[in-house]
């Protein structure tokens, strides 16, 4: 998650954030919600993409940056262990439970990603 700056488009946002947050370089994204955090009380944006690294068996570690006051965990979830933390309420951020909710959903079916 991050701001946009002037400039600087959504997809360009969330490659940059990849970096800045986990240390990973995206290589392919799919736009899969784009919408408003509180219609009428709030014009702050969400764009939700579902990605694809370069490399998913690097390690990950801590991350972000040290002027942003940001010290990040990132670590490797299997999806199934992601869907159990939801399960039991544990994941609380709502741009999480929707991107968890249309992987799991988009896997199901069989559609997976656009590239």
């Amino acid at each position: 998650a991050g701001m946009m700056e002037e400039g600087e488009t959504p997809l360009e946002v969330a490659r940059r954030e990849l970096l800045e947050e986990t240390g990973l370089t995206l290589k392919h994204a799919e736009l899969v919600a784009h919408y408003f955090i509180g219609p009428g009380g709030c014009s702050d944006q969400v764009y939700l993409y579902l990605a694809e690294v370069e490399d998913a068996t690097q390690p990950l570690g801590v991350h972000g940056l040290v002027e942003e006051g940001e010290d990040i965990q990132a670590t490797w979830v299997p999806l199934s262990e992601a869907l159990r933390l939801v399960d039991d309420r544990r994941i609380q951020d709502a741009k999480t439970l929707l991107g968890l909710s249309i992987l799991d959903r988009k896997l199901k079916s069989g559609k997976g990603f656009e590239v």
